[in-house]
């Protein structure tokens, strides 16, 4: 069977297209927001991953569906761009201490539009600046870990965009330390 058809529909319907399951791997090509938010729910705390190719679903309800999944949790995000939409949303999280603790790298990028800027560093006490174009989350708490590496900033989009969930300590204590490195080198 042709890995980009399944019972015939062309890539451009935007439907499910190939799952393959395994003991610890879930892989996922997918076009469209329920059929990714469904595999989300799927994530184990341990050793899983979710490979996914999506149109039209951004960065924040990927990241609004995964914490939905863990409870609360400290965050650690490096993105090259975050809107005010996204901002709100993380905002709002830590002010119901559903994100305990986070820490924010973002590109310089940001800081050209003054009152986005403003904003993120009302809520984000921990916020620093760099030349990044990376877009990486690592989410922790007693249960959970979890690393998000994906193509999508945190901002409104309808583009084709592409990423992989893992879940496991040893993917998170690499980002950790990936992290802390950047996180040291940023300026505030």
């Amino acid at each position: 069977m042709n890995p980009f058809l399944q019972n015939n529909t062309p890539l451009a319907d935007h439907r499910l297209l190939e799952i393959f399951n395994s003991d610890q791997v879930l892989y996922l090509n997918a076009f469209g927001k329920s059929e990714l938010t469904l595999k989300i729910a799927d994530l184990q705390p341990q050793s899983s991953s979710l490979h996914f190719i999506t149109k039209g679903y951004n960065l924040h309800d990927l990241f609004v569906e995964v914490i939905k999944r863990t409870g609360p949790v400290t965050v650690n995000i490096v993105s090259y761009s975050m809107t005010d939409f996204p901002m709100r949303i993380i905002s709002t999280f830590l002010e119901k201490k559903i994100i305990t603790d986070l820490r924010l790298v973002l590109d310089f990028t940001v800081k050209r539009t003054p009152a986005l800027a403003q904003f993120v560093s009302t809520f984000a006490v921990n916020l620093r600046y760099t030349d990044v174009h990376s877009k990486i989350i690592v989410i922790k708490n007693d249960r959970w870990d979890i690393v998000i590496i994906t193509s999508a900033n945190f901002t409104r989009n309808n583009r084709f965009e592409n990423g992989v969930i893992f879940t496991g300590k040893q993917f998170t204590e690499v980002y950790s330390t990936w992290f802390d490195t950047i996180y040291s080198d940023a300026k505030s």
